[in-house]
């Protein structure tokens, strides 16, 4: 690891990584990794050992803004505790290859279209888990304003995303009250209370569905949340509904993919 990390190059530091994978040493699903005798680290810190922090952790939002910006650091950690063991250090040799094209190339425009790409990719996840039509119109909601800023490659505004987020909203409400409508209501003292079980398994059934559509139109909804705060949105939430390992190697290929078409935008190769 370099003594200065701040002095590293964008080419020494994923340089670093590409050694890292080949020698074997790199940590899943955990920041750093020791067996006493070599320690092991997650792929962030090989490119941004100022994301470590003294308490033997990592922090994806001190990555220096030069490689790339917290939102995207915090979906490199997805990405690499992610996925099936097999494809991980192909993955990983990828992820260099790609980024290292990205942060020489990308501008802050740059980096605002891949989110929006990167946002609706997550969200055509949700919609392709669920068959539920009021998921599919939060779903259609929400590409409406994401392919509106990719197409003009301009950060969509406040106004376009409350209104976005809004009739998300509205929707969610509306997918509350269907599920709350499967709960049978009881009056106790003259008022009246909805139990929170159903009165047998079927409708219990009917009703975990419906919820999770609930949950679903929530997720979709962060897809449109414009806060700069929630950077770690986009990986701890939007790809949550991405959970067996064949899906996750799918989405992270769309993801360099993604990458990948706005470095060749941007009028740069990529290897």
């Amino acid at each position: 690891m370099v003594e200065d990390a701040s002095e590293a190059s964008i080419e020494e530091r994923f340089d670093r990584l590409e050694l890292a994978v080949e020698e074997g040493r790199t940590c899943r699903r955990a920041w750093i990794c020791s067996d006493g005798v070599q320690e092991r680290l997650s792929a962030l810190l090989y490119v941004a050992p100022e994301c470590r922090t003294s308490s033997g952790g990592g922090d994806p939002s001190r990555c220096p803004a030069r490689l790339m910006p917290p939102w995207f650091a915090h979906l490199t950690v997805w990405i690499d505790d992610s996925g099936s063991d097999l494809l991980h250090q192909e993955k990983l040799l990828r992820y260099a290859r790609v980024m290292r094209s990205a942060t020489v190339a990308f501008r802050k425009e740059d980096w605002e279209h891949l989110e929006l790409r990167i946002r609706r990719l997550a969200v055509s996840w949700v919609a392709k888990s669920s068959g539920d039509g009021l998921v599919k119109s939060a779903a259609g909601v929400a590409f409406s304003i994401h392919d509106a800023g990719i197409a003009s490659k301009v950060w969509p505004s406040d106004e376009q995303w409350s209104t976005s987020r809004q009739g998300i909203m509205q929707l969610h409400a509306r997918a509350v009250e269907r599920a709350t409508s499967m709960l049978p209501r009881r009056v106790v003292g003259g008022s009246e209370f909805v139990d929170v079980v159903a009165d047998d398994e079927s409708s219990q059934t009917s009703c975990d569905r419906l919820w999770a559509s609930a949950i679903d139109i929530e997720l979709i909804s962060w897809s449109v949340a414009n806060d700069p705060a929630n950077d770690s949105m986009v990986a701890s939430s939007l790809f949550r509904r991405v959970v067996s390992e064949s899906d996750q190697d799918a989405s992270i290929s769309e993801i360099f993919d993604a990458v990948s078409g706005v470095v060749l935008e941007r009028g740069s190769s990529t290897p």
